[in-house]
């Protein structure tokens, strides 16, 4: 019973379900309505000539379209398919570029990978040679140092490379100064030869005396400048500098000449010269002195090829120039030791005789 109950309909719901039935029955008698009238007037154009030649026509104007469209369609994928083979053309030409520049940059960056590559090969060889080349001239330098050391301390022969003249300028004519005197006012720079020995009896110290009196000259100081010393105190402290350097001279062998320049030019101011016996005691003298150091200025020493004290001192009593002079200044050493030995006067004019003796047999001869 409960369940009869539940499943009656009430009277809205039935209302409302024939309202839908009858809504259905509506449309569905429309419907055949149209469907009806469409065929009617369907049949009636059918049966007319006019729909009948406009179905025609309007099928021939639907072709001629389709046809139309058809070629425009065609004419498009023509033109498009030209334009696509132009730039694919196109396209593989500058891929074709790209790879030529490409290739161009590779070798480009090859041969410059190659030059670089060769550059730095030949300064590793380049530097391996400056190396080795070091090396060897340290080698021969250590090895021409303990031949010096032992011509020096054991009296073995003398090394031939010590035996060595070394030229400034080979070929040009040598500087007359500096072959008289082992100094020349333009020193490096010079336009002719200045040549040098490596083993003299002869040692020179360029400005080894400094004094204030030395440097009195006119493109450094004023000309009221000697007001301010005196000869005599010059000499005093000549003397006591003298005493003092001269026993570490003596020291190194023995002295034959010894003299300081007093000449006011730069190449020449305070320049010692100390000539010894020997060559091993001048070698000796300069291993001890190169390198010292001596009123807080380190001493340069070298050998210089004197050869002629007379001809590298000036000989002038009165020299014009003064101090001022390209040939040797010296100060008189005290008690005149370790002066410059002259040969006497009858031995000169012996020499001299014997050689007019010699230069006349020669004519005789010829």
């Amino acid at each position: 019973m409960e369940g009869n109950r539940s499943t009656k309909k009430s009277h809205k719901e039935w209302r409302k379900i024939a309202k839908k039935e009858r809504r259905r029955h509506l449309r569905r008698r429309a419907a055949a309505e149209r469907d009806a009238d469409e065929q009617r007037q369907r049949a009636a154009l059918e049966e007319s000539a006019e729909y009948s030649n406009w179905l025609e026509q309007r099928e021939a104007e639907e072709r001629e379209r389709e046809a139309r469209e058809r070629e425009e369609h065609d004419e498009r994928e023509r033109l498009w398919l030209e334009k696509e083979v132009k730039a694919q053309e196109e396209w593989q030409i500058l891929q074709e570029k790209k790879q030529k520049a490409r290739q161009l940059q590779l070798e480009q960056e090859a041969k410059v990978r190659q030059e670089f590559e060769a550059k730095q090969e030949a300064i590793r060889k380049k530097q391996e040679e400056e190396k080795r080349r070091r090396e060897e001239e340290i080698r021969k330098r250590e090895q021409l140092l303990k031949e010096i050391d032992d011509y020096i301390d054991d009296g073995i022969k003398t090394p031939e490379a010590l035996r060595e003249v070394i030229d400034s300028q080979p070929g040009k004519e040598l500087c007359p100064f500096f072959a008289k005197t082992g100094a020349c006012r333009y020193g490096d720079t010079c336009s002719r030869n200045h040549r040098r020995v490596c083993l003299s009896k002869v040692i020179l110290v360029p400005g080894f005396y400094t004094h204030f009196s030395l440097e009195k000259n006119s493109a450094e100081y004023d000309t009221d400048i000697a007001l301010e010393f005196e000869s005599s105190e010059t000499r005093q402290h000549f003397r006591e500098f003298y005493n003092d350097v001269v026993p570490e001279l003596e020291s190194f062998g023995r002295i034959k000449t010894l003299k300081y320049c007093c000449n006011s030019e730069v190449h020449l101011r305070g320049n010692l010269y100390v000539e010894y016996y020997t060559e091993r005691e001048a070698a000796r003298a300069l291993r001890k002195l190169k390198g010292r150091w001596y009123a807080g200025r380190q001493l340069n020493c070298e050998f210089v090829n004197l050869k002629s004290w007379r001809s590298a001192v000036c000989g002038m009593s009165k020299c014009p120039k003064g101090r001022a002079c390209n040939f040797l200044h010296t100060f008189k050493n005290p008690h005149d030791q370790y002066d410059i030995k002259s040969p006497p006067r009858w031995a000169k004019q012996l020499s001299s005789s014997a050689q007019e003796v010699t230069s006349s047999s020669k004519k005789l001869e010829h």
